[in-house]
């Protein structure tokens, strides 16, 4: 039980106890004037009840030999020690089998894109049916604690983790065990493992094999030949080259060396694809696309990231189209090439919308040339038949451009802007670079470095940051807000796990706090635009700290951190005026989509 101010004043003026702001630490200050045998055991132990200092006391031969020789201690003791609580181990999916590479990009806050080992990407294991190919390792509590006051402190989780059970994969009743239901390959992409039949060609995709359509798992030991057709309800794996050629996926599509298909046919893929580089061709994924060296004169497009951050890195010319972000070491090139580069709606909207709005302009042109035409024929000849012409053929026109307009209209509704998108640049932006956060544009006019594009959601504009080896911005431009966190919580490994969790998402944690009194006094002084709070705190719990902050900022948006024990103060956080809840253990990308729903609302 913490003292009161009464109580306080009621102690021996002798001495005086403090305690660490985490309760884990109480110190002994004796006055200065105060000699040896002036004070005894009793009188040190009055004091501690008094503070109501109970756990973790020095034994009486160490306050005995303190109080003989308090000088050569500077009157001052840690009188008593509790026991922080511990950090338990995060929970692992093991895997029993070799995965690829493909299973480190899950890993939402450690994955690094630039060691990305494209030599593993696409490697087929073998596992036979009923066969247990991964295994979920739960995460773990951590110690109990207790703090000087004898109060219990819970001991912190370990991050969580999810792995969902694809095709062909059986999972265990007590979801940790999964099993093969067929003899094939085992794969891990995008947070799914399944199983799926294999075929493999030796060679080349060519006249001798012909078009393949397999309901598994396609690898080619050679390259697919121009004018030829690859479908896979799993992945494709080409060893070599795509050349002319369609490839259609319902996995991912790995390619060790290159796709280079003239811009005549398409590369799909409805999971994510990796090349080693993508030269003059259209490729779409559903997931994510990541290159190895570069993409050149391509249009690209995918609902996740672009990322080419190994060896050369760079994006030059043509369309590069994502969802969530576009990472490159360079975008652009020193002869200015026009580079056309969009981050923050769905490839397929927008492919949709520039469709409509560039048939949209065809008529629009189409009606210019016509009132062009009849201004002349009205001024020279006055052919009235040729104006009667015209006249209708306006009036086509006219309801062609207002279906138009409402086609993109509706169009427009589904298009959804994602407000944590961003474009970032490990080296060089070049001129002649046109980078696009949803319609908001940064023409590129001087050659820049180290450079991240975001979106200021307050003041809906484009900021520029710097660029930082996980993409995250760390400083705004004098004049821009950036979006930024607070993060208030009694663990530090919280702290630091929420703060890569955060950053990674594009806000910067101005600051953290160990308790709630800090944290509203922090709040006061920066006004963040979220803030994290964890409900079971020492000296202000979160509730309390909740309160303070709403009366500081009614608008304030505010995400409380709970145990399962204190779930049930989670009510009270919603009634108090908390935008949403996060429960330990974590699980990033659950924690993501709980921010992201804040943040957009």
């Amino acid at each position: 039980m913490t003292p009161t101010a009464k109580e306080l004043m009621e102690k021996d003026p002798r001495l005086r106890i403090n305690v660490s702001r985490d309760h884990i630490t109480a110190y002994l200050h004796v006055n200065n004037n105060v000699k040896n045998g002036d004070i005894d055991l009793g009188d040190i132990r009055g004091s501690l009840a008094a503070h109501h200092v109970t756990y973790g006391i020095k034994d009486t031969e160490k306050l005995s030999v303190f109080l003989e020789n308090m000088d050569l201690y500077d009157h001052t003791l840690i009188v008593a020690a509790g026991r922080p609580f511990s950090l338990g181990d995060d929970a692992r999916i093991e895997f029993l089998f070799e995965a690829d590479a493909r299973a480190a990009l899950e890993d939402e806050l450690s994955a690094s894109l630039d060691s990305f080992d494209f030599r593993s990407v696409g490697r087929i294991a073998s596992v036979k049916k009923g066969q247990v190919i991964a295994r979920k390792i739960p995460a773990t509590q951590g110690e109990e604690g207790v703090t000087v006051y004898g109060q219990k402190l819970p001991g912190e989780w370990g991050m969580d983790v999810t792995m969902q059970a694809g095709a062909n994969v059986a999972v265990s009743q007590n979801g940790l065990d999964f099993m093969a239901d067929i003899d094939g390959a085992p794969i891990v992409s995008r947070g799914v493992l399944r199983v799926d039949p294999v075929l493999i060609v030796e060679g080349d995709v060519d006249f001798e094999t012909g078009n393949i359509s397999f309901a598994g798992t396609v690898a080619v030991r050679g390259s697919i030949l121009d004018g030829f057709t690859v479908q896979a309800a799993g992945d494709v794996i080409v060893e070599n080259t795509v050349q002319a050629a369609t490839v259609d996926a319902g996995g991912d599509v790995v390619v060790r060396r290159g796709i280079l298909t003239r811009a005549k046919t398409r590369v799909t893929a409805d999971g994510s694809i990796f090349a080693r580089f993508i030269e003059n061709s259209i490729v779409e994924a559903e997931g994510d696309v990541v290159v190895e060296t570069a993409i050149m004169n391509s249009d690209v497009r995918c609902n996740g990231s672009v990322i080419a951050l190994s060896g050369e890195g760079a994006i030059m010319g043509g369309q590069t189209l994502a969802f969530d972000s576009v990472i490159a070491k360079s975008i652009g090139s020193t002869a200015s090439v026009k580079t056309y580069v969009q981050a923050g709606y769905r490839y397929d909207v927008q492919k949709q919308y520039l469709d409509a709005m560039g048939k949209l302009r065809s008529v629009q042109k189409q009606m210019a040339e016509v009132k062009k035409n009849y201004d002349f024929i009205s001024n020279t000849s006055g052919d009235f038949d040729k104006l009667g012409e015209l006249r209708g053929l306006a009036m086509k026109l006219l309801k062609i451009q207002k279906q138009m307009q409402d086609d993109i209209t509706e169009i427009n509704n589904g298009r959804i802007f994602n407000q944590l998108a961003s474009i970032d640049v490990e080296n060089t932006l070049y001129p002649g670079a046109s980078l696009l956060l949803g319609d908001a544009r940064y023409n590129v006019v001087k050659e820049t470095g180290f450079a991240a594009i975001k979106w200021d959601s307050e003041n809906r504009s484009l900021y520029m940051t710097t660029f930082d080896e996980s993409g995250r911005g760390k400083h705004s431009r004098p004049g821009k807000r950036a979006r930024t966190a607070l993060i208030i919580d009694d663990s530090k490994s919280v702290r630091k796990t929420m703060a890569l969790i955060l950053e990674k998402m594009g806000l910067r944690v101005v600051a953290e706090a160990e308790d709630g009194a800090e944290g509203v006094a922090i709040y006061r002084e920066t006004r963040p635009t979220l803030v994290t709070c964890d409900i079971a705190m020492v000296n202000m719990n979160g509730v309390e700290a909740l309160q303070e902050i709403r009366t500081i900022n009614p608008r304030a948006k505010v995400i409380m951190i709970s145990s399962n024990r204190d779930k049930k103060k989670v009510l009270d956080c919603v009634m108090a005026g908390a935008e949403d809840y996060i429960l330990k253990p974590f699980v990033p990308k659950k924690v993501m989509t709980v921010i992201r729903s804040v943040l957009e609302k």
